[in-house]
């Protein structure tokens, strides 16, 4: 595996090529993490988790991927180094996940549904004198502590915030894609070192495609 930083480069040439990406709309970011991984071919089945993070309209993904990413256009500075974490439990780490906090429930006819659970919280305590803010630290670290049971760590502090919404279309006709992220960040305890290693390499949560589910620790 490979852990990656890949920064804009600050040149005329990338400015001019990112330029067609650029008046389209959100999900061009995906495409252009994509194009680093895919070799151009649109049938690859994503082997790579990202994040994306922005300095004033700059973007900057960290990738984790099984191949090294090529930059077949010149619009990136790429810096690539060996995934070889060493952690064992017991561990106290540091960390930050940008995640989707969907939640997996059964209508009334048995059929399997996709909700939002921050706005789940809103919708449920919208008569409470909660903050938003307090809303969705609760229901943010409620969703977390779930995951991370089946992720081999457990969280002994966190801060939820940055709820966002985000909506954008591959194509101008085509159906929307919807989604929300919420950022987290604070202090996990690995307790299975196999279900842990195997969260940093796949994620946690969904729409890992859009830049959801990487999670970044340190010591």
């Amino acid at each position: 595996m490979y852990f990656s930083k890949i920064s804009l480069r600050r040149d005329a040439t990338a400015l001019q090529q990112l330029n067609q990406y650029i008046h389209k709309n959100g999900y061009y970011y995906h495409q252009l993490v994509w194009q680093l991984f895919s070799d151009n071919n649109t049938e690859k089945n994503r082997d790579f988790i990202h994040r994306a993070e922005f300095n004033k309209g700059w973007p900057t993904f960290y990738t984790l991927s099984a191949l090294e990413p090529f930059d077949m256009n010149n619009l990136w500075d790429v810096q690539v180094k060996n995934f070889q974490p060493k952690i064992k439990n017991g561990d106290t780490l540091f960390f930050m996940l940008q995640a989707n906090p969907r939640v997996c429930r059964k209508n009334e006819a048995g059929k399997t549904i996709y909700c939002d659970s921050i706005q789940d919280a809103f919708h449920k305590i919208k008569e409470d004198k909660q903050s938003k803010a307090d809303i969705i630290q609760e229901a943010g670290a409620n969703w977390l502590i779930k995951k991370s049971e089946k992720n081999g760590f457990m969280v002994k502090s966190v801060i939820a915030d940055n709820f966002q919404k985000h909506c954008f279309k591959k194509r101008k006709h085509a159906n929307p894609i919807l989604f929300s992220t919420i950022d987290f960040h604070g202090t996990l305890e690995v307790s299975d070192t196999e279900k842990f290693l195997s969260a940093l390499i796949k994620g946690i949560g969904a729409a890992k495609g859009f830049g959801c589910g990487m999670l970044m620790v340190k010591r």
